[in-house]
This record gives C-alpha cells, sequence and structure tokens, in this order.
C-alpha cells in the first residue's frame, strides 16, 4: 500500500503494509536490572501477540533500558529484554520469520528526569512494524 486509500476499512498503511486498526501494541515494562516479564506485564504480551497475529507482517523488537549502568551493560541488557519479548511472542503462536530484535540501551530514552518514576518508563520494549 502507498496510503490508507489502498487499505480495506478498517485496516492503515503502515511501512507499506495494510494493517488492522481494531488493537494496537502496547509497550511492555521491565524492572530495575531485569530481562523477565513482570507477571503484571505478561497480559500486555498476549494482548501484543494477539494483535500481531491479526495483522501479521514482520515486527522489530526493540529492548530499551534507563541511564543507570554502563553503555555495554545497558545494550546487553535492552538485547535480553528484545529476546525474553519475543520468546513470549513464539508462545503465543507467532513465528521468528515475523520477528526481530534490536537492543538501544540506553539511547533511546522517552523521559530524561533522573527519577524513579522516569526510569521505569525507559526500561521498555516496542514492537513496531519492520
Amino acid at each position: 500500500c502507498a496510503s490508507a486509500a489502498d487499505c480495506m476499512e478498517g485496516h492503515e498503511c503502515v511501512n507499506g503494509v495494510c494493517v488492522s486498526t481494531s488493537c494496537s501494541i502496547e509497550p511492555v515494562y521491565f524492572d530495575f536490572n531485569e530481562n523477565s516479564i513482570r507477571l503484571d506485564q505478561e497480559e500486555v504480551v498476549a494482548r501484543n501477540a494477539a494483535c500481531l497475529k491479526e495483522r501479521l507482517g514482520t515486527y522489530v523488537v526493540e529492548g530499551h533500558c534507563d541511564e543507570r549502568g554502563s553503555d555495554e551493560y545497558n545494550l546487553a541488557l535492552s538485547q535480553r529484554r528484545a529476546a525474553a519479548i519475543v520468546r513470549a511472542y513464539q508462545q503465543h503462536g507467532l513465528t521468528k520469520a515475523m520477528l526481530s530484535t534490536l537492543g538501544f540501551g540506553e539511547e533511546k530514552p522517552i523521559c530524561v528526569d533522573a527519577d524513579d518514576s522516569c526510569w521505569q518508563q525507559n526500561r521498555r520494549v516496542e514492537t513496531l512494524p519492520r
């Protein structure tokens, strides 16, 4: 597709692919220094997986960290977080061919304040159309 006009009703054109607008992909948040999926985030992962199945296409799963820790450590942690989400998506029936991972470490913060509520927002994985 080149524009929303090329897609059927209830879909939009994202990166040249018609995707459903009936669902949305949410960020998945992590605890400090962790790459295991929090219990309160498992439902987010399940909803995301269902949405990805509905939309089809290919996606990049991007891991992020807060600013604490060395650049090298945060890069590795962000990659482990992205890989954990891909494994969870696969457990929900998505194929590896639909997904790739990318770790950004602390390079793409959502919030730049130096406090717990801000750091929590930056400890996330986002799933985006490729």
